[in-house]
């Protein structure tokens, strides 16, 4: 190969003896390896940010995976308690009814039987009146023929004494004053 021409400071052109272009080519290959070693190092830099970001991803995926069966748990725990919950008050809502249905029908055969004892209550007073007015016009009836009774017996003995009287004038005062005994008893 023809020696290179290497330029001068003063940018003429000056042509270089092979152990100049020696040295110049082991400085070029000692800057390129120092390039390459840096260019290696960015590289494996990069690889090694690549590798603890593919890390990463797969710790949060993982990560991400346990968090939503955690939130899956909890949701069908959620679900769960929601769905006892109500059974409960369903139950708890049906016994309530079941319970106001019978209170209603005691309550409504409670207002029946007050119904029916004021009834009777009303027909047992009517009762009560009716013999209550019986049994006065049974005692008006039971006085008016006493009374008659002792008027016929105080006449009968006044008759007695009239022919006692008759035997004896003195006794006709006893009669009067029998008369109007039973007169006074009698209350006419």
């Amino acid at each position: 190969m023809p020696p290179k021409k290497a330029a001068a400071a003063t940018g003429a052109n000056v042509e270089l003896t092979p152990e100049a272009q020696a040295h110049a080519y082991r400085l070029q290959s000692e800057a390129l390896q120092r390039q390459l070693g840096e260019r290696t190092d960015a590289a494996l830099s990069a690889e090694r940010a690549v590798e603890d970001a593919k890390i990463k991803m797969r710790t949060m995926a993982a990560d991400a995976g346990v968090e939503e069966k955690r939130q899956f748990d909890i949701t069908a725990d959620m679900a769960r308690q929601y769905r006892a919950m109500q059974e409960t008050l369903q139950g708890r809502i049906s016994a309530l009814e079941a319970e106001n249905k019978a209170v209603r029908a005691d309550l409504a055969a409670a207002l029946k039987l007050i119904e029916e004892a004021e009834k009777n209550a009303g027909l047992l007073a009517n009762k009560k009146d009716e013999e209550i007015a019986r049994l006065k016009e049974q005692m008006d009836a039971m006085a008016s023929e006493f009374g008659d009774m002792l008027a016929e017996t105080i006449r009968k003995m006044g008759d007695k004494i009239e022919l006692d009287v008759d035997l004896n004038s003195d006794s006709s005062d006893i009669l009067q004053q029998m008369e109007q005994g039973a007169l006074q008893a009698m209350g006419k």
